[in-house]
């Protein structure tokens, strides 16, 4: 009935696609989440969906407001504004399939914002409200419609991921291969898993008052002290010179990692995260035993794969980035010291034995790794599992063994949530989320407390897509050696004669457009919300970003311009 009442009401307006993504959300949540179809009677239709009496009876309150209200009493959707500068350059066109699909120029605009179906189709619904003559009983239709909608955009697994990422829409980027496209959709959300829904966290009130009690006082004070660094193991004067030297830029977002690299001879990670662990003060106020997180820092990196991309370098350039976010962009006025230092910790292992092979290969070749991890976040469980389990049985590296037991828990706690909060198929969960905490507590750090879980994943996971944010050579660097990785793992699906995954084959792949789309549907729209906390990153970072884009475009329709068959 629900579905036949949208379809009349909402079809000769031109807005289907209402229907559309209720339907298919419903269908999504059926099956994920195990909601049945109701039982009104024997008249009851397969499809419908079931709300549990709470949410009915708050539906139904709604339904009698707006039946009393006025007609443009229901809210406008909010108009989509340009970031700073005029937003994103070459922001994402679109091009119709031959299939049937949505012509409301409304529809394709709240598309282009990389917005879910269910957050299209509620903000068609709005706008309706707000614009139609209606009865009153077409207003009761179309309020249910949109309440459900609402209801939608919060709890189903796909509600928060763009339309374009979803293989049933029928809008394309136009500059965006569809190879590109599958690689977002495998590695970016959970299309290929069930996943429950979350539950409501219980005692949270109890939680937030033992996490309270965990942090340290936050002082007006910078959480920064700036002299009596050292190195963790031996060097020449010479060599402590030139080291310091690269070390004074690590605030800086165009800080170069591989200038590190070369200085240390290779030991760029625990080089990074000594410094950072001495100039935030951590030694002093966690009382940390220097010998054993010396000896522990050498382990983890070595640790670290000789892979094109996910080695210790990209360890350190993450770290790096993570103090950027902390310093510079002002991130550590929202943390306490316990926060900083679990963050710190997390950056150095959060790659910790990556093998140079996705989650997707290790789940579609059953590797062992993937059936120890049952197919879930199978490298980051096997990271934080690695490193704790390494740590834990051996005195010689246990530095967590000088702290306090609650210290220890929590560190460990933050730890393993910020590494598992690295899986790609998480971002839009995560993504939204932090914009839900944003729009409630804002730029007010005492609002924060109750959420910094939220911003701790939130920065970690914002440095670890960052490469294409970062000055031009550097992003071009990047890009090449992620790509030599998957081309890698691409060799090795042939060889396995499994399906080769999305942007590694090397035959096919073409670099400029994996950037352009990986920077449209993921990193820039991530930049723009961090940049609302954080200003600095809107002001540097994204303005950086937008110029590499601008140049992987201009690749592009070079390419494009060349005759068939002449050389690059």
């Amino acid at each position: 009935m629900l579905k036949a009442t949208a379809v009349a009401f909402l079809g000769g307006v031109g807005v289907g696609y209402g229907v559309w993504a209720l339907m298919n959300e419903g269908k999504r949540k059926i099956g994920a989440d195990g909601v049945q179809s109701p039982r009104a009677g024997a008249g009851s239709s397969k499809g419908q969906l079931s709300l549990p009496p709470a949410k009915r009876r708050s539906l139904d309150m709604g339904l009698v407001g707006a039946l009393a209200s006025p007609r443009n009493s229901a809210p406008a959707p909010e108009t989509p504004t340009k970031s700073p500068g005029g937003g994103i350059k070459g922001s994402p066109r679109v091009a119709r399939s031959s299939s049937t699909a949505p012509t409301n120029p409304f529809i394709d605009e709240l598309v282009k914002q990389n917005m879910s179906p269910a957050e299209v189709a509620e903000s068609v619904a709005a706008k309706l409200l707000e614009t139609l003559p209606l009865s009153d009983e077409d207003r009761v239709s179309l309020s249910y419609v949109r309440c459900v909608l609402h209801d939608l955009c919060l709890d189903s697994t796909m509600s928060h991921v763009p339309a374009l990422l979803q293989g049933s829409h029928s809008l394309q980027m136009e500059d965006v291969d569809p190879d590109t496209v599958r690689y977002l959709r495998s590695n970016f959300t959970p299309v290929d898993s069930v996943r429950k829904a979350k539950s409501v966290k219980s005692l949270k009130s109890v939680t937030k008052g033992m996490r309270f009690a965990l942090r340290l006082q936050r002082t007006s004070t910078s959480k920064m002290v700036s002299s009596g660094y050292d190195l963790p193991y031996q060097v020449s004067q010479e060599d402590m010179q030139r080291i310091s030297s690269v070390l004074e830029k690590c605030d800086k977002w165009d800080f170069d990692v591989f200038e590190l690299k070369e200085a240390t001879a290779n030991r760029e990670l625990r080089t990074m995260a000594w410094h950072l662990l001495q100039r935030y003060d951590l030694f002093q106020k966690f009382s940390l035993d220097k010998a054993k997180m010396m000896a522990w820092l050498s382990y983890v990196e070595d640790l670290y794969c000789d892979t094109p991309y996910h080695n210790h370098t990209h360890a350190t350039d993450v770290l790096q980035t993570v103090n950027f976010f902390l310093s510079t962009a002002g991130a550590s006025e929202y943390l306490s010291e316990i926060h900083i230092l679990a963050l710190i910790l997390a950056a150095v292992v959060h790659d910790v034995g990556h093998d140079g092979l996705n989650n997707t290969f290790h789940k579609n070749a059953m590797t062992e790794r993937a059936i120890f991890f049952n197919d879930q976040s199978i490298q980051e469980n096997f990271h934080v599992s690695t490193i704790f389990s390494a740590t834990l049985n051996n005195d010689e590296i246990n530095w967590l063994s000088q702290m306090a037991p609650a210290q220890s828990t929590e560190i460990r706690r933050m730890v393993i949530s910020m590494v598992l909060g690295t899986d790609m198929t998480t971002h839009f969960t995560h993504l939204k989320e932090f914009k839900s905490t944003f729009d409630q507590a804002g730029n007010d750090a005492s609002e924060w407390e109750a959420h910094v879980d939220v911003l701790l994943v939130q920065i970690l996971h914002t440095a670890d897509i960052s490469n294409p944010a970062k000055p031009l050579g550097k992003a071009k660097e990047w890009a090449g050696r992620v790509l030599e990785e998957y081309f890698v793992q691409g060799d090795k699906e042939k060889e396995m004669r499994l399906s080769v995954s999305p942007m590694c084959n090397r035959d096919t792949t073409v670099m400029a457009q994996t950037q352009i789309g990986f920077i449209k549907v993921i990193v820039h729209p991530t930049f723009e919300l961090v940049g609302q906390l954080l200003p600095e990153v809107r002001k540097t970072c994204v303005t950086m970003l937008e110029d590499n884009l601008e140049y992987w475009q201009e690749q592009t329709a070079q390419q494009s311009q060349k005759p068939a068959g002449s050389a690059d």
